[in-house]
Parts: C-alpha cells; structure tokens; sequence
C-alpha cells in the first residue's frame, strides 16, 4: 500500500461527493422544496458520488486494492468526524452508523472497480510455477 494512493483516494472521494453536494445545494437550495426531499438529495447524491470516488481509486491501484479502499474509508470515517463540529444535527450517534454507509459504498465502488480494471497479478504469482496436475493413479 502506497500513501500516495491512500492520500489519492481520500481526496478522489471527499471531492466526489463535495461536488455531488455543491450541485444539489445549487439546484435545489431556493427552491420550494421541503427540507426533508432537499436531505434526500444529497443522501442519493452522497451515495452514488462515494461509489464513484471509490471505484476510480480502485482502478488507480492495482495491487491491494481493497486494503487500500479499506484505509481509504477509515481515514474518511475519521475525517468525517468534523461533521460534528460544523453540522449541529451530526452527532456522535450519527458518525459511528456512517462508517456503514462508507463501507457499504466502498464495498460497490471496490466491486465496480474490479469491472473496468481486473486485478494484476502480484510479482510472485507470475513467477511461480503451475502446480503439478493431479495423479489419479
């Protein structure tokens, strides 16, 4: 694991999903809309834009990938901790159930990853020989 691609990654997804959240709060911020369908927009928005930020970091990394979007969500878990300094309604209670929301789109981003860019094989799994073939004898 490289801290350039820890580093890379926590940047790709808060980027991701400050852009998702500037575009809802410019679309919607004056308009009639109750309070509840404009939190429901950036939930939706913060959802598909963290698959997003996860999925390109899984294919900038080609080796560890899922240590490496593992890190990448804990330290964004604990960066997301300032929530509750600046976001009166953003509790402790509401930081620890986060770190679901972060594992379950790293889990899908991860995933997607793996569709646009397969995993390379490490350097020793190439040099190893194939194993024997079976004697059923």
């Amino acid at each position: 694991m490289k801290a350039k691609n820890i580093i890379q990654g926590v940047v790709l997804v808060y980027a991701f999903t400050f852009i998702g959240g500037f575009v809802i709060g410019v679309t919607v911020g004056n308009s009639d809309l109750p309070p509840q369908q404009v939190v429901l927009a950036l939930m939706v928005s913060n959802f598909i834009f963290s698959i997003v930020g996860f999925c390109i970091t899984g294919i900038l990394v080609k080796t560890e990938r899922f240590k490496t979007l593992l890190v990448v969500a804990l330290i964004c878990w604990l960066l997301s901790a300032l929530n509750m300094l600046f976001v009166p309604t953003f509790g402790p209670l509401q930081w620890v159930f986060s770190s679901v929301f972060l594992l379950v789109t790293m889990g899908i981003g991860g995933g997607l990853s793996y569709l646009f860019a397969p995993a390379v094989p490490k350097q020793n799994e190439l040099e190893a020989e194939p194993p024997p073939p079976p004697d059923f004898a």
